[in-house]
């Protein structure tokens, strides 16, 4: 990225790509933001312009104008472009590759065919929807979010959840499908919340969960 240096301030900041600008509330600015933000949380890639208020303006210009293209010219819709970028920046691989929107744009469709190869997120073949949204709104309610959005990883974990929620209840013959989700609830809080423990959507899919924690709360309550 070539620089350029303010005579007054002495500071970075990137030659700017285009003359248009986005508005912060835009779809480009905001992708332009998330992608910033994260990076910049992990590494000091890009802290030379993040130390003055042009300088991090112009870089997010600069990656709002590439989210732009992908966005109008390439026609991505934007709720796939999100989860996308989200589970690029998760990936232990991509994240330290992927740390510009304009080497985004260029890995795109590799990302999203890795993602779909890899059952990752809502791009996944979810023969469960509705048990894995359910299983979702359950655990808003053990952590008192009903705000909580899951990431593409932990999206992912939700669907192989309900997928081994169904193998187990069928195993043990309760067929009450909507009574599956109560049971989780309160099996999880009873082994994590009420000793002040965290649950997480990895508890979920977790094979101790349902090989040792499941079997024995549904023994309590005179289920098995």
């Amino acid at each position: 990225m070539v620089e350029q240096r303010t005579e007054k301030e002495n500071v970075l900041i990137p030659k700017q790509y285009s003359s248009k600008v986005f508005a912060k509330d835009s779809e480009p600015y905001l992708l332009a933001e998330a992608l910033i933000t994260r990076v910049s949380q992990r590494r000091g890639t890009y802290n030379r312009y993040l130390k003055t208020e042009a300088g991090r303006e112009m870089l997010l210009q600069n990656n709002a104008y590439t989210f732009d293209l992908l966005l109008r010219r390439d026609k991505k819709d934007i709720n796939e472009v999100l989860e996308v970028l989200a589970w690029s920046q998760e990936d232990d691989f991509w994240k330290n590759n992927i740390l510009s929107a304009i080497k985004f744009r260029l890995q795109y469709e590799r990302l999203l065919s890795i993602m779909r190869a890899n059952g990752i997120g809502s791009l996944a073949s979810d023969p469960n929807a509705e048990l894995t949204k359910q299983l979702i709104d359950t655990y808003r309610l053990i952590i008192h979010n009903g705000d909580f959005n899951p990431t593409p990883i932990q999206h992912t974990k939700f669907i192989q959840a309900s997928k081994i929620a169904i193998e187990f209840f069928m195993k043990w013959d309760l067929a009450n499908e909507n009574a599956w989700p109560g049971h989780i609830l309160r099996c999880l809080q009873k082994n994590f919340v009420e000793k002040g423990e965290l649950v997480y959507p990895g508890h979920f899919c977790s094979q101790f969960v349902w090989e040792v924690l499941m079997p024995q709360y549904l023994g309590e309550i005179g289920l098995l």
